[in-house]
């Protein structure tokens, strides 16, 4: 049998975080105070050079532990390294230079309180993504699907991410699913929208003019990435200590992480790519998004190829 070789890794730092975000999957569940296993993650990614690109997660990974991420960061250049960041912190030489070495980096955005719960943390936020885009090209930015989300519109993100995008050069943005962990789990009914009220928002996104020019979330439901469970489909996952799991949560649940029976048996496995038996995701996939957004991406396609 021919096994094919796994060329991307996801390590879970998950120490802590400056922020406690109301509809955070990793809240709760951050290590703090645990020691990082630096050596067995520089080992592990020595001895596999196939690993081509690594995902970096937390936590925040700009809240404790730069030194060690600008070491590692320039131990392996060749890699490509990416990351989520809140970027409600202030903005050290050394934070700048770590931003600049990661290739690609997603900002996390929220409205209301359930992320920055005070103007103050807007504010930094804002001016930190001004100060990211002036010297990095690939920034994105990614919005969790809260029922706050949903009742504003995808209209209203759409456009004031359109005035970041032409006035600063953001590269793109995208809506997410919300896993049912860490903190949301106790916010699950203030904050989770069910799944009609998510296909709605989904359909009346992909109704607006030019939605392809900078919004990831159409790829993301033709590809399945939307729906689907990110840690059982990722390649690679290794914890802070080195090891490798299923998934970051698999050793707070009572059973591992892995596609559930039921998603192997649905017809439309193959176009989301399935959840977890720890229902950590709950099923949102509807067959009318994916098709409309394979129909937007058609016609974006043979617009830009006349």
């Amino acid at each position: 049998m021919i096994t094919k070789k796994k060329t991307s890794l996801d390590i879970c730092f998950g120490l802590e975080c400056n922020l406690n975000c109301d509809q955070c999957c990793m809240g709760g569940l951050l290590n703090k105070g645990t020691k990082i296993d630096y050596r067995a993650i520089v080992n592990y990614i020595e001895r596999h050079p196939e690993i081509n690109e690594i995902y970096l997660s937390g936590g925040e990974l700009l809240c404790d532990f730069e030194e060690y991420l600008l070491f590692l960061l320039k131990r392996f250049p060749e890699r490509k390294w990416k990351c989520t960041t809140n970027l409600a912190y202030r903005l050290t030489p050394i934070r700048i230079e770590i931003l600049k070495r990661i290739t690609c980096v997603q900002v996390s955005f929220d409205i209301g309180s359930v992320r920055f719960h005070n103007i103050k943390t807007l504010l930094i936020w804002y001016h930190n993504l001004k100060t990211l885009l002036s010297f990095k090209q690939n920034v994105d930015i990614g919005v969790c699907l809260t029922k706050q989300v949903i009742n504003k519109g995808p209209e209203a993100f759409h456009e004031f991410f359109t005035k970041l995008h032409d006035k600063f050069g953001l590269a793109a943005y995208s809506f997410l699913i919300m896993s049912k962990c860490g903190n949301l789990k106790k916010n699950y009914n203030t904050l989770m929208p069910n799944k009609k009220e998510v296909t709605k928002f989904l359909k009346d996104m992909l109704n607006i003019e030019n939605v392809m020019e900078f919004n990831d979330t159409v790829n993301n439901i033709a590809n399945g990435s939307l729906y689907s469970c990110y840690f059982v489909t990722t390649l690679n996952v290794m914890r802070n200590d080195g090891e490798l799991c299923n998934c970051i949560f698999e050793q707070y649940n009572d059973k591992p992480c892995v596609v559930s029976d039921k998603c192997l048996s649905c017809d439309y496995y193959n176009h989301c790519g399935g959840i977890c038996d720890n229902d950590c995701k709950k099923c949102y996939f509807d067959k009318s998004v994916y098709n409309k957004a394979l129909s937007v991406i058609k016609k974006y396609n043979e617009a830009n190829t006349k």
